[in-house]
């Protein structure tokens, strides 16, 4: 999942069903695939937005459906469970109601339930990613000082300079290449790979001969 985004493939299963915060909820539109390892037929993904606070329920076809009902049926109780109130409920609570009664009914098949909650601390996505930033830019320079160029320079201007280079960084390498190349129809994909490529060249260089350069000695 990517940006509020999540890339969804069905691969012999039925379509996941997505509850938003509010408590609606709908079975996405995935195209069919046969399950992995059978046949040939090749597995689409698609692209959908999910709001922080959603939910995932993944299953199998054993929950919905047995010999003595139709599952579209199945598929209705299975809607009815995760309504209005559903996304601030206990997961465990959620996965006891959808099998409660379940299991009793021996004319079903095997029975998985996956049920995945989205944005747990319901932080906004740009405070998470720039608060995981900060951590990992902080986490950076230490291990880089002590281990890596195992530097005994003055602290002060080695972290304002580091400020300066991971604010570029950021800017041209991840919101510029890792999410602007999507932006303009690039696979994610690639533009992960492309930004990645170009952060650790640039990385490197600026520890290497800025933050931690040796200082000239007097001649």
């Amino acid at each position: 999942m990517i940006c509020n985004r999540a890339f969804i493939a069905v691969a012999g299963h039925l379509p996941p069903l997505l509850v938003h915060p509010d408590g609606s909820n709908e079975l996405l539109d995935v195209p069919p695939a046969p399950p992995l390892g059978i046949g040939y037929g090749e597995v689409e993904s698609r692209q959908f937005k999910i709001e922080d606070g959603s939910l995932f329920v993944l299953y199998t076809d054993g929950l919905v459906e047995n010999k003595g009902q139709d599952i579209s049926d199945g598929l209705a109780r299975l809607r009815g469970i995760f309504g209005p109130g559903s996304p601030t409920r206990p997961l465990e609570d959620l996965c006891k109601a959808t099998l409660d009664g379940v299991y009793s009914d021996e004319q079903r098949d095997d029975i998985a339930l996956l049920i995945a909650f989205h944005g747990g601390l319901r932080w906004p996505l740009p405070v998470s990613v720039a608060l995981a930033y900060l951590a990992g830019a902080g986490l950076g320079y230490l291990l880089n000082r002590s281990l890596n160029f195992r530097s005994h320079g003055a602290v002060g201007p080695q972290v304002r300079v580091y400020a300066a280079v991971v604010t570029v960084n950021y800017l041209a390498w991840i919101l510029g290449i890792g999410a602007g190349l999507p932006a303009l129809g690039v696979d994610y994909r690639l533009a992960r790979i492309i930004a990645g490529a170009c952060e650790s060249v640039y990385m490197y260089a600026a520890m290497r001969w800025l933050v931690f350069r040796e200082p000239r000695s007097a001649s």
